[in-house]
């Protein structure tokens, strides 16, 4: 063997053997792991869908035809229901246009059936999304809410979509909505919203009720009640996504400044 081939060889043995003790030494970021949490048996159960045949979803479809020709509210919803529980492709199109009905209820029914339904996957994430954006549920939080609830059971996670349910929340606005978005971020294992939850671990408080700046009594009334409201959810959602169950704000805010929280992403 001549001496440059034995050069050459050593070269390659010597590089393999440092760059697997910088694999070693370097520590990977984790993937992001669903963990138990004790607060999922105090959030509503997803509903349980069964996939119709086409003869079946044809009779429901029927129904709700009828049901919208009568522009009777209370029939219409009767008729959608089913569809809550029930999915086929070819609800999609009628649900759709339920879900910018003039009636609140109505939408919130449609949307919830939207978020059961499998096909096609694309389009309804993308009418879900612009269903934040519709001028008669900017200003209803139930309808937000449950908008946001069937993006989340949809596990449509797109950018625009992300950003828009994170500005809801930061609105401080809907509680129900906020609530949603909350499981949204935690059943969507979204570590950079952890920091974002908590804010919320625990009622806000002022910190100084003397302060000149320190906002009316009528301010943080608010700001338990939106609390209030989510704080399970927040709860589920910070466990479900670090396997954590801090009990304050401080241990939380400690914890994300740890190389364990790092090496899982949160930031």
């Amino acid at each position: 063997m001549s001496t440059t081939r034995s050069a050459l060889i050593a070269l390659c043995v010597f590089s393999l053997f440092t760059t697997a003790l910088v694999a070693k030494g370097k520590k990977k970021k984790e993937g992001p792991v669903r963990h138990e949490s004790r607060w999922a048996k105090k959030l509503d159960a997803d509903p349980e869908v069964k996939e119709l045949e086409k003869d079946e979803a044809k009779k429901l479809l029927a129904a709700l035809s009828k049901a919208v020709k009568t522009k009777d509210a209370n029939k219409i919803i009767a008729a959608a229901e089913p569809m809550i529980t029930k999915s086929h492709e070819t609800f999609f199109k009628d649900l759709a246009k339920l879900a910018k009905h003039r009636s609140g209820n109505v939408r919130i029914v449609a949307t919830k059936a939207l978020g059961s339904q499998k096909e096609p996957a694309k389009k309804i994430g993308s009418t879900l999304t612009g269903l934040l954006m519709y001028k008669p549920n900017k200003s209803y939080g139930p309808a937000l809410g449950m908008i946001i609830d069937s993006l989340r059971r949809q596990k449509f996670t797109r950018k625009p979509t992300v950003d828009e349910i994170e500005g809801i929340f930061k609105k401080q606005t809907h509680p129900k909505a906020m609530r949603a978005a909350a499981r949204y971020f935690g059943d969507n294992l979204m570590l950079d919203r952890v920091k974002l939850l908590v804010q919320w671990v625990e009622a806000p408080q002022p910190a100084s009720v003397n302060s000149p700046s320190n906002p009316p009594a009528s301010y943080w009334k608010r700001m338990w009640e939106i609390w209030n409201e989510m704080k399970e959810t927040v709860w589920y959602s910070l466990e479900t996504m670090t396997g954590k169950d801090f009990k304050t704000k401080r241990e939380w805010e400690q914890w994300c400044r740890s190389p364990e929280a790092k090496r899982m992403g949160v930031d």
